[in-house]
């Protein structure tokens, strides 16, 4: 319990982040002060209070303007013990995706894997259609593409990061159990685990594997793999996310949070 107040103490500022997940958070803080109220009432204390401030300090940042956090701020920020001054509005800063050459063109295959020849959206390709060699033979060149693919030189590592993500989820989605699909998990550990966002924004950055992780629960071979590969990448916050999720299973993404 103090390992955790005084580490939010350190949270970034990320209001959208704090907002998006603040019910979430509120119940499972209120839910280990409880327990720890009759041995170490201090200690509960201490949580509580750092948890208050950490809330204020989040409602007290810059708000993006176009965010329904700003909307509802005020109270917030009253509740959190706080004055009604606003704080600043910041415009967000928009990236465009697949604008470049390389991106266009791994989109578009992409596309075809998903909907045929044609790329635009109608009859979903059934899975025996995506067992076919020729298909299997599309996947392995859109692959190949991608271990060569590089950002463009007016391209943010932030928007290069989440296209190739998004592409490898979008691949996983579609590979039929199999050796390809194993390599695509692989090849998005891989990628993820080296990728330099960590340091810079690592909300942005877990978030993906924790996307993947919720999309492969109806396949358990599929979400096994990624564990262990998640297990074994060599990046110590990958490794927790792994050995969370097995301790943890219910408070993964996409699961019900107990009420406490």
């Amino acid at each position: 319990a103090a390992s955790l107040a005084a580490a939010l103490e350190t949270v970034p500022e990320d209001p959208r982040a704090h907002y998006f997940h603040l019910e979430e958070a509120e119940r499972a803080i209120a839910a280990l002060a409880k327990a720890l109220d009759a041995d170490e009432p201090s200690a509960a204390a201490a949580l509580r209070e750092a948890f208050q401030k950490y809330s204020a300090r989040q409602f007290a940042a810059p708000q993006c303007a176009e965010s329904e956090v700003f909307d509802v701020g005020a109270f917030l920020r009253r509740r959190a013990g706080q004055t009604d001054a606003a704080p600043p509005k910041v415009a967000a800063k928009v990236h465009e995706y697949w604008t470049s050459s390389e991106a266009r063109e791994l989109a578009a295959r992409a596309l075809k894997l998903r909907w045929g020849s044609s790329g635009q959206p109608g009859r979903m390709l059934s899975e025996e259609e995506r067992r076919q060699p020729e298909w299997h033979s599309q996947l392995a060149e859109v692959m190949n593409l991608m271990e060569s693919w590089r950002p463009a030189p007016d391209e943010t590592e932030a928007a290069f990061y989440h296209q190739r993500a998004i592409l490898y989820q979008a691949l996983i989605d579609l590979a039929p159990a199999g050796r390809p699909r194993d390599n695509l998990i692989r090849a998005f550990v891989a990628f993820t685990a080296a990728s330099n966002l960590q340091r810079e924004a690592p909300a942005e950055w877990i978030c993906h594997t924790l996307d993947l992780l919720d999309r492969l629960r109806p396949a358990a071979e599929a979400r096994a793999l990624l564990l262990d590969e998640l297990a074994g990448s060599g990046n110590p916050a990958l490794a927790l996310t792994a050995a969370l999720d097995r301790l943890l299973p219910e408070a993964t993404p996409g699961a019900p949070v107990p009420a406490p």
